[in-house]
């Protein structure tokens, strides 16, 4: 199990991002359909880089689907907290062999915002607010937006809509970029 992070600013991020991406579908997720899963809620600024990611993978659907690789979780159709047991629960059903990649947000120390972390293995979504949901993912995709600490929520809520936007385009441009 491997886990690199880097800056979602450097001007290689796509090229780090592909080489990690596609070492580890080489390795472990060789032949098998992907479904990259988009975890988070518009509702929260901070929490809304994984839905924003699948928004702008959206125009990409029918390259993707041809690569055996299917997107879940959008602006307008979320993968939340409140939903992503039963979501989850459904997309496996439709792709039972699939390799999930788990994308979502996720807070660190002041030295890793705006870094991204790729890592084999599985995340678990909303273990900064303390919420108890299942771990998701044979590969995680998580953008370091806030500080870990006592008020997430409320740094969430005030992370600026522009610092997420940035951050999408340049994981969406990657995905596309790696597959």
């Amino acid at each position: 199990m491997y886990e690199n992070y880097f800056s979602a600013a450097h001007p290689r991020a796509c090229g780090l991002f592909t080489h990690c991406f596609q070492e580890w579908r080489t390795n472990a997720a060789h032949d098998r359909e992907l479904l990259i899963l988009c975890i988070g809620t518009d509702r929260v600024t901070g929490d809304s880089l994984g839905p924003l990611i699948g928004q702008k993978l959206k125009p990409h659907t029918e390259r993707l689907q041809q690569k055996n690789i299917y997107v879940a979780g959008t602006l307008e159709h979320p993968i939340h907290a409140v939903n992503l047991s039963e979501e989850y629960h459904k997309l496996m059903c439709e792709h039972p062999d699939a390799a999930v990649v788990a994308v979502d947000a996720g807070v660190g120390s002041r030295e890793q915002i705006g870094m991204l972390s790729l890592r084999e293995g599985a995340i678990l979504p909303g273990i900064a607010l303390h919420k108890s949901l299942p771990a998701i993912g044979d590969f995680s995709i998580t953008g370091i937006v806030g500080l870990s600490g006592p008020d997430v929520l409320q740094q969430l809520k005030q992370t600026p809509r522009a610092f997420i936007s940035r951050m999408a385009d340049v994981v969406a441009e990657c995905i596309c970029q790696a597959i």
